[in-house]
């Protein structure tokens, strides 16, 4: 199963604040950060060459090997902030960061079972426990992370200083900048926790076990 980055900006290095040319105000930013999981919604529709089309579009399968199986999803992180801006001179605003909303999780994941393994069967059971295990990758990674990405935006939001920009919008687009920088280690320790994980589920060795768990494939 591969993940998706999708984020609400490029990442690019925030201009130099100009805090001594905003008056002090010791009000600390809101930190609103949630967690969210969609739905596992099961396929059985599609047949084996279906299947080995789309899992090519995301990775290459060990030789002798033929996909019957496969997890579909995306992981997301979304960052909305609020600012409150004043005009300091002409074309030129202070801004100060005043609430960060951040949600981290996944939309609907889709699981495929080839449309030749019927629900009931053994085979069907033995594929679905596999991407089960896929499944819970994803959500187990999110549980592990999730708090060290809260707690770090928290302490980066408590001391941020003011910026001095040409529009309060443009400030407000540094200082989301400033916070996707701020994650994006975070976001990376946990795209490879979730690809470890599904390397040790995806391993030759343990496609063999799953293999004499029922009488024919």
């Amino acid at each position: 199963m591969r993940r998706l980055l999708a984020l609400a900006l490029a990442l690019a290095a925030p201009a130099a604040a100009h805090a001594a040319e905003c008056p002090g105000d010791k009000a600390q930013a809101e930190v609103r950060f949630s967690t969210h999981t969609g739905k596992v919604v099961l396929h059985n529709e599609y047949d084996r060459d279906q299947i080995r089309r789309m899992h090519e579009q995301q990775r290459t399968m060990a030789k002798g090997w033929h996909p019957i199986g496969l997890t579909r999803g995306e992981i997301k992180l979304t960052i909305n902030v609020n600012v409150r801006s004043y005009a300091i001179g002409k074309n030129k605003f202070c801004s100060r960061l005043t609430t960060v909303e951040t949600k981290v999780g996944h939309e609907d994941l889709h699981v495929y079972i080839a449309s030749r393994y019927r629900p009931g069967t053994c085979q069907h059971q033995s594929i679905l426990a596999h991407e089960q295990l896929h499944v819970r990758a994803f959500e187990d990674a999110i549980r592990k992370h999730a708090p060290r990405m809260e707690g770090h935006l928290r302490n980066v939001a408590r001391g941020i200083p003011p910026l001095v920009s040409a529009s309060p919008e443009s400030g407000a687009e540094r200082f989301k900048e400033r916070m996707q920088k701020e994650l994006q280690p975070f976001f990376r320790d946990m795209n490879r926790d979730i690809d470890a994980v599904n390397a040790t589920i995806d391993s030759e060795e343990n496609y063999r076990r799953e293999q004499t768990q029922c009488p024919s494939w």
